[in-house]
């Protein structure tokens, strides 16, 4: 499975970074596999992880490992070799490793727990070919584990420009960011997702870059909510 190439085109693509966390990583592609979707492809795009973890099985796997669990069609896994920077994750999938019509990109430490709305989502943009962006709402977990806090998005559809107006003033869009279904064709049309390689000055690579790749592709159509 690994670094396996693909050249046939889903509906959907769950873009999961990694990065040294084969333990929730395993619990992330559980979940996305669980979805009850029919075309689709996970892509797993692992920074060049080093360590291993103690598996539910009570079996230590590092990530690669952790992977070859996964005996399913609907699962990519792509391994560089050397620790890049988020950044530089999400312009590869972009450059090289884009299959699907839509795309959400989730952490491997996230978890979906309700399949209607990714289905909800689709059904959205498949009817509407304006939209760019179909939100869903999320519950967030504390680091206690003991607090769910749910972030609901109650709005009707808005064009871009509208969108635009509500992120300057809503905090729970702002700190949502890149939680929904997005039309890949627009990331094309935009030139989103380039990283500015900002991990050799120590920074976060990624900073920035989800709500430029946000902004750029509300520029070309509106977004709508489940």
């Amino acid at each position: 499975m690994m670094n396996s190439p693909s050249s046939a085109k889903s509906k959907l693509n769950i873009v999961i970074p990694t990065y040294n966390r084969p333990l929730m990583l395993h619990r992330a592609v559980s979940s996305s596999l669980l979805l009850g979707l029919s075309d689709y492809e996970v892509v797993v795009i692992d920074d060049g992880s080093t360590v291993s973890q103690v598996m539910p099985d009570g079996i230590k796997r590092n990530t690669a490992e952790v992977m070859d669990q996964f005996d399913s069609p609907h699962v990519r896994y792509i391994r560089k070799i050397n620790n890049a920077g988020l950044g530089s994750i999400f312009e590869s999938y972009v450059t090289e490793h884009i299959t699907g019509e839509y795309a959400i990109f989730i952490n491997d430490d996230d978890v979906f727990i309700d399949p209607e709305p990714v289905h909800k989502a689709l059904k959205l943009l498949d009817h509407d070919p304006s939209l760019s962006i179909v939100f869903m709402s999320l519950i967030r977990r504390s680091d206690n584990k003991e607090i769910d806090q749910c972030i609901d998005l109650p709005y009707p559809p808005m064009s871009g420009k509208d969108f635009f107006r509500k992120y300057s003033e809503d905090y729970d869009i702002r700190h949502t960011a890149l939680y929904g279904i997005l039309r890949t064709k627009f990331i094309h049309e935009t030139g989103a997702m380039q990283s500015i390689g900002l991990q050799k000055y120590g920074l976060h690579d990624a900073f920035g870059i989800d709500t430029d790749l946000l902004f750029r592709i509300l520029t070309k159509g509106g977004t709508s909510f489940v």
